[in-house]
C-alpha cells in the first residue's frame, strides 16, 4: 500500500519531477524492446527476404511453429485460418495486402502489420507482440490471457470494435499513431499505457495501471480512475463528461478539459493532484477531497468545493471560478498564495512546450465511430465526429475485396470545432455489386488537402439482406427489449432456455413489417445465463443472454 501524503508536508517540485523523469525513462526502456523488433525488420531486410514459410494461398489453413516467419505478400488477401501461432513465430502483413483470418488460435507470436489487417474474436496469449504501422482492426472481442506488448507506430491506425480490457500485470501498450476504442476500455493494474499519438474512446474509460500521455486524447463518456498507478499528462485530454480520481497520483503538465460537446463535466479528485505552471484544468464542477499542489490554472464554470488540502506547496495556483472570490464550499485547508479570479473561458489556442499536437488547435477531425448495415434501401453507413477544425469533406469508398477501393460519394463536413456531427450515407441497393460482402472506408480530407483513412467496415450482404438480425441489451434486467430486422413478416418466435436446455419462456409475436422492436417481460426468470433464440419462417438467430436482477 502506498504511504499517505501528509497534509502538513511541503515537498518541492524538483524531487517530484526527478521521480517523474525516472518513471518515464523506465517505461521507455521497457518499450524499447518493441521498437527494436520493428527496427530489425524494417532496416535489416525486406519482408520477402526474411520469410522462411512459403505462402500457401489466400484460403489456406496454417499451423506455425517457433522460428517460422510467414509473410502475407503484396496484393494477397488472406482469408484462411491460423490454427497455431506460438511464441517465436512471426506473421508479417506486407503493404497493399490484406490479412483477415477467419480464426487465429494460440496467438503468442509476433504480428507485424504494414498493410491492412482485420482480426476476428481473438485470444492473445502470454508473449504476444503486435507492431502496427498499417491499418489494423480488432473486429471481434479480444481476450488478453497473458503478458502482451502492443505497439501502434507513428503511421499506424488501430481500431478495437469491442470492449477493450487490458488487464495482465506487465502488459505494455504504446500508441504513437491513431488508436480508436469503440466500446468501453479498461486499463488494468500493473499494465503500462503510453500515448504519443491520438486516442479516441467512444465509451467509459477506467484506469488502474500507469498511463503516460503526450498526445491528444478524446473521451466521449466518463474517465474513472481507481488503482495504485500514476497518470501523467503532457498534452490534452478532452472528456465529454466527468473525471473521477480517488487513488492515483495525477501529474498534469497539459490540458484536462471536462464537459465537451455541451455536457456538464465534473473534475473530482480524492488523491494527489500535482499541476505544472503550464497546466490547465477546465470543468463545470470541481471537487477536491485530496491534495492539490503546484501551479497553473483551474477554470470552474459552476460549483466548487475544497474538502482537502489545496495549494499546500505554495506554488501559486490560479483559480477562475464563477464568483471569483473562492470555493463555494471551503471545508479544507487553503494556501493563501492561491488566487481567485472571475471565470472566463480559456483560449483554445493555448499551447504547451511538451505537447506536440494540441487537439483543440491542430487536429482537423476526430472520428468517434463508423458502422455499416443493410437496409431496404441499400447499405447505410453511419459515423460521428467529436471535433472538426479546418475540415473539408468525406469521400466514401467501397471495395469488393477489402484492398482496392473506389469512391462512391462525398459528404461535406460541418466544421463544428466544439460539437462535431452525426453523418449518414446510403449506398443504393440498385448500384450494389453481386457480392456476399462489401467493404467501406472514409477518406477524411482537410481544407489544406491532407487526408487520412478511417477503419474498414465490412457488411455481409447475404446475412444482412436475407436473414433475421436481432439486437438487444446484454445483460437484461426487468424486461428484454429486442430490435429485429431482415425478418419475413408474420410470426416471430422467441424462446429462452437455461444452460441445461430447459425452456423458461416462449412467446409468439405477429409482425407486419421486416423490422421493429418488441419488449418481453422477464417476470419469474431468475438471474443467470441463458440462450435466446428468435426465429421467423426462414431463419433463426441464437445468442447468449445474461439476466441481472
Amino acid at each position: 500500500m502506498k504511504p499517505k501524503h501528509q497534509l502538513g508536508s511541503q515537498p518541492e517540485h524538483k524531487p517530484l519531477l526527478q521521480t517523474l523523469a525516472g518513471r518515464l525513462a523506465a517505461a521507455g526502456l521497457a518499450l524499447a524492446a518493441i521498437g527494436f523488433g520493428w527496427m530489425y525488420w524494417t532496416q535489416s531486410s525486406s519482408p520477402s527476404s526474411i520469410c522462411n514459410v512459403a505462402y500457401p494461398g489466400d484460403l489456406a489453413s496454417i499451423s506455425l511453429s517457433a522460428g517460422d516467419i510467414l509473410c502475407i505478400p503484396l496484393g494477397s488477401n488472406f482469408q484462411g485460418t491460423i490454427t497455431s501461432f506460438p511464441a517465436g513465430a512471426t506473421i508479417v502483413v506486407d503493404s497493399a495486402s490484406m490479412f483477415q483470418p477467419a480464426q487465429m488460435d494460440q496467438a503468442a507470436g509476433m504480428l507485424e502489420v504494414v498493410g491492412t489487417a482485420l482480426l476476428p474474436e481473438t485470444e492473445l496469449w502470454d508473449g504476444f507482440t503486435l507492431i502496427n504501422r498499417g491499418i489494423l482492426t480488432f473486429s471481434g472481442a479480444v481476450t488478453f490471457s497473458g503478458v502482451t506488448s502492443l505497439a501502434n507506430q507513428l503511421k499506424g491506425t488501430l481500431y478495437f470494435n469491442e470492449a477493450f480490457s487490458f488487464e495482465h500485470i506487465g502488459g505494455l501498450f504504446d500508441n504513437q499513431g491513431t488508436a480508436t476504442f469503440l466500446k468501453s476500455a479498461s486499463i488494468g493494474y500493473g499494465t503500462t499505457f503510453t500515448n504519443g499519438g491520438t486516442c479516441t474512446f467512444s465509451k467509459d474509460v477506467s484506469l488502474s495501471g500507469m498511463w503516460m500521455n503526450s498526445g491528444p486524447v478524446v473521451m466521449s463518456e466518463d474517465f474513472l480512475i481507481n488503482g495504485t498507478g500514476d497518470l501523467e499528462n503532457f498534452c490534452t485530454i478532452l472528456i465529454q463528461q466527468s473525471l473521477v480520481n480517488f487513488s492515483f497520483d495525477f501529474f498534469n503538465f497539459g490540458l484536462v478539459y471536462c464537459g465537451t460537446n455541451g455536457n456538464v463535466g465534473t473534475f473530482t479528485t480524492g488523491a494527489l493532484f500535482f499541476q505544472d505552471t503550464m497546466g490547465i484544468v477546465v470543468a463545470d464542477e470541481f471537487t477536491n477531497d485530496g491534495i492539490v499542489m503546484g501551479g497553473g490554472n483551474i477554470f470552474i464554470r459552476g460549483t466548487s468545493a475544497n474538502l482537502g488540502a489545496f495549494g499546500t506547496d505554495g506554488g501559486g495556483m490560479n483559480v477562475y471560478d464563477a464568483g471569483g472570490s473562492g470555493f463555494d464550499v471551503q471545508a479544507g485547508t487553503l494556501n493563501p498564495r492561491v488566487t481567485f479570479t472571475a471565470f472566463s473561458e480559456p483560449s483554445t489556442t493555448m499551447t504547451f512546450p511538451t505537447c506536440t499536437d494540441v487537439i483543440l488547435r491542430e487536429l482537423p477531425v476526430v472520428l468517434g465511430g463508423f458502422d455499416g448495415s443493410m437496409t431496404d434501401d441499400g447499405i447505410q453507413l453511419d459515423w460521428q465526429t467529436f471535433i472538426e477544425v479546418n475540415f473539408s469533406h468525406f469521400d466514401i469508398q467501397r471495395s469488393e475485396d477489402g484492398r482496392f477501393f473506389q469512391p462512391i460519394g462525398q459528404v461535406s463536413g460541418t466544421n463544428d470545432a466544439a460539437n462535431g456531427a452525426q453523418y449518414q450515407f446510403i449506398d443504393p441497393k440498385m448500384t450494389l455489386p453481386s457480392q456476399e460482402r462489401l467493404f467501406y472506408r472514409l477518406n477524411m480530407i482537410d481544407i489544406d488537402g491532407s487526408q487520412e483513412f478511417s477503419q474498414i467496415v465490412e457488411v455481409s450482404m447475404d446475412l444482412a439482406s436475407q436473414g433475421l438480425s436481432i439486437q438487444f441489451p446484454n445483460p437484461a434486467i426487468q424486461d428484454l427489449s429486442v430490435s429485429y430486422s431482415g425478418n419475413q413478416p408474420g410470426k416471430l418466435v422467441v424462446t429462452i432456455m437455461d444452460l441445461s436446455g430447459r425452456q423458461v419462456l416462449k412467446k409468439v409475436i405477429q409482425t407486419v413489417e421486416s423490422s421493429g422492436q418488441m419488449r418481453i417481460p422477464l417476470t419469474g426468470i431468475s438471474a443467470g445465463a441463458y440462450v435466446l433464440t428468435v426465429s421467423d419462417a426462414r431463419t433463426q438467430q441464437t445468442e447468449k443472454l445474461l439476466i441481472s436482477k
